[in-house]
């Protein structure tokens, strides 16, 4: 059965849970009531709770198997350089994001007049008496600068989106017919 990798995400997300699923009810006991104390019970849970260990086992085999094949149509196909790319340029618009909202820095008229304002003000205030003040050091240029990259990567950003899913759609990876049959028959997928 062949499976692009978008299906083959959805599959492994199943067999995940299906999984979980079995490892909930994998106890190793049973509640045994008074007056139904016999062996067939015992044999009955015993041979349930073996057959949910070969299942786990056989769901982990086949959810490898997927994860391998996923891994290699990954770097096969360019997925991982994608993810890593879109990685950086996530950082890059969060950091000029920021930064593009920048008051630009003061003129030397401007740092003057504030230096000004808070002298008068420490003098009228014996409480009260600031040393310093924060100001922008980025010019209207660098701010510029800042949002037209910042829009430059989100353009980026949309068409490694676009190329991911183009990627996900047309590879594909194969699964053995009867893993496949397996695991219908178990509802899982």
């Amino acid at each position: 059965m062949k499976l692009n990798l978008r299906k083959a995400a959805s599959v492994q997300t199943s067999i995940k849970s299906a999984i979980s699923e079995r490892q909930a009810l994998l106890t190793g006991e049973m509640t045994m009531e008074l007056w139904a104390v016999n062996d067939e019970l015992l044999a009955v849970a015993r041979g349930n709770q073996l057959r949910a260990v070969e299942e786990i086992e056989r769901l982990e085999q086949t959810l490898s198997s997927i994860r391998e094949q996923v891994g290699a149509a990954n770097v096969k196909c360019g997925v991982n350089k994608l993810l890593s790319e879109q990685a950086v340029v996530a950082a890059q618009i969060s950091r000029l994001s920021r930064l593009s909202k920048s008051t630009p820095m003061p003129t030397s008229a401007q740092l003057a007049e504030r230096a000004k304002g808070i002298s008068a003000a420490n003098e009228k205030s014996a409480y009260r008496v600031t040393d310093s003040f924060s100001v922008s050091v980025f010019s209207s240029n660098d701010i510029e600068r800042f949002t037209n990259k910042l829009v430059s990567l989100r353009r980026r950003q949309t068409a490694i989106g676009e190329e991911l899913i183009t990627a996900n759609i047309t590879t594909e990876i194969t699964i053995r017919d009867q893993d496949w049959t397996w695991l219908e028959s178990l509802g899982i997928v």
